[in-house]
């Protein structure tokens, strides 16, 4: 997970040990998210886990605040969300899917985030988001 630009949508890094792409899924970083696209016509079960961190770091959250963590397919279209309240001082996991999802040649998905994307944790292995062909 690359967290420099986390406002709304999520990267991810690629060529580390934490990634594992198989079947012709490819991954492509867009200006606002990157993306996973798929190869043929299916159902795919989908999944994104993300671990926030309040606790260390420089954290100025004065408060509990709503967040959420939203699957979206082809750009804009909502296949999942997860609402949640960040805490000050706290570990929390958000967790979307595993959800099944029928998805067309070139179709895609991404992960975004609300506004409290400095807070996701920064071990690449906190934050996951896959996909798999049944």
């Amino acid at each position: 997970l690359n967290k420099t630009r986390c406002t709304s949508g999520l990267h991810w890094k690629l060529g580390s040990k934490t990634t594992y792409m198989r079947g012709g899924v490819g991954y492509e970083d867009l200006l606002h998210y990157g993306r996973l696209t798929v190869p043929s016509d299916g159902i795919y079960t989908v999944y994104s886990y993300i671990q926030f961190d309040s606790y260390t770091g420089n954290s100025n959250l004065d408060r509990p605040k709503p967040e959420m963590h939203v699957l979206y397919k082809n750009g804009d279209q909502l296949v999942q969300m997860n609402k949640f309240m960040l805490r000050q001082h706290s570990y929390i996991t958000s967790q979307v899917g595993p959800i099944l999802v029928e998805l067309k040649a070139r179709d895609s998905v991404h992960v975004a985030v609300g506004s409290m994307g400095r807070f996701i944790h920064n071990n690449p292995q906190s934050s996951v988001f896959g996909m798999f062909k049944l």
